[in-house]
């Protein structure tokens, strides 16, 4: 089993201090970078503040293996409620449904619970009605219940919510604690270029591991698919975008992370600076593209504006191939042609 916790242990010893002190806010925001380890810390302090061990075991953390400890590990305790995007939504949202029935839950007490965790994953993605319907809520919730809202971007959330909420910061995971834990989770000295691809996050280190297959397809298929004309763009984008959202927005969102490390490396060569790229692998057919700092701000930009257009667009067919013909024309035609 892999051992997921990993960084960021001073937020721990914080969190640890708080809670043996009866000082823990009713509604922390876990905030940082992607795949940083937010979600697990969340369940990591439902587990501290929830442990049958004695006090003075309790003190020093959870103890992983009493009923309460292990049911949050599995996922199967009632108490410890996860709120994420609503299965009923084409949508990757939080909906207003949900938040309502979320109030109209915990108005009970907890069945087990020494305190009910209600954990928010991700809170930018609750919808203005979702988040104006929390508010009183995460302001004055009951005694028996607290929050931690989850997110990658704080500055998407609305000013009334990031008032409510106590912040705590996450930071990337040193890359050779990262490259360290990546050895061992794979039993194997050698990590290769994960630590590096990763930037600190151990969330992408393990789809990495995982994917890597698919990652490297994924990434040799764009360089392919950008130096063709728009003819087999939009084949190749109605084959990559076939079937319902739910089965090909993982493989895009995924897309769209190789992309981002491409441009940064791309970035790396214009500056012909020192620090490593994040597909050495490929350095040979990287040099044959342009890579005009100018230009690959505005493809940097494409990208997040797609990641935030996915949220309420079902038609990423469009999105995607609007992507690939502007960076045709900026990394690969002719300058000449691209005046």
């Amino acid at each position: 089993m892999v051992n997921n916790i990993i960084g960021n242990k001073d937020i721990r010893d914080r969190l640890l201090r708080l809670s043996n002190s009866g000082q823990l806010h009713h509604c922390l925001l876990f905030e940082g970078p992607i795949g940083v380890g937010k979600h697990l810390h969340a369940l990591w302090l439902a587990k501290l503040i929830n442990c049958l061990a004695e006090p003075h075991i309790r003190s020093q953390g959870p103890c992983g293996s009493c009923w309460s400890c292990r049911m949050i590990e599995k996922g199967d305790h009632g108490d410890i409620v996860v709120v994420g995007y609503d299965p009923e939504k084409i949508t990757r949202v939080i909906s207003v449904k949900q938040a309502r029935t979320l109030i109209a839950n915990i108005q009970v007490h907890p069945a087990r619970a020494r305190k009910r965790v209600v954990v928010i994953d991700p809170a930018e993605a609750m919808r203005i009605e979702a988040a104006n319907a929390l508010l009183k809520t995460l302001e004055e919730p009951p005694s028996s219940t607290m929050f931690v809202l989850i997110c990658d971007f704080a500055d998407q959330l609305l000013p009334t919510i990031r008032s409510r909420v106590q912040r705590i910061r996450f930071r990337p995971v040193p890359r050779e604690d990262l490259a360290s834990w990546i050895a061992q989770n794979q039993n194997t000295s050698d990590s290769g270029s994960i630590p590096i691809l990763s930037e600190g996050a151990p969330g992408f280190a393990l789809q990495m591991m995982e994917d890597k297959e698919e990652w490297c397809t994924l990434r040799d298929e764009f360089l392919m698919i950008i130096q063709k004309g728009d003819s087999a763009q939009i084949k190749w984008v109605a084959s990559f975008c076939s079937g319902s959202k739910q089965v090909w927005l993982p493989s895009l969102i995924l897309l769209l992370d190789i992309i981002s490390t491409l441009l940064r490396d791309w970035v790396v060569l214009a500056f012909d600076s020192p620090l490593p790229l994040y597909h050495e692998d490929v350095r040979d057919r990287l040099v044959k593209f342009h890579h005009n700092p100018v230009l690959l701000s505005k493809l940097f930009v494409h990208i997040e504006q797609i990641r935030k257009d996915l949220r309420i667009h079902v038609n990423g067919s469009l999105l995607l191939e609007s992507f690939l013909a502007k960076a045709h024309r900026l990394l690969f035609l002719p300058m000449v042609q691209r005046r």
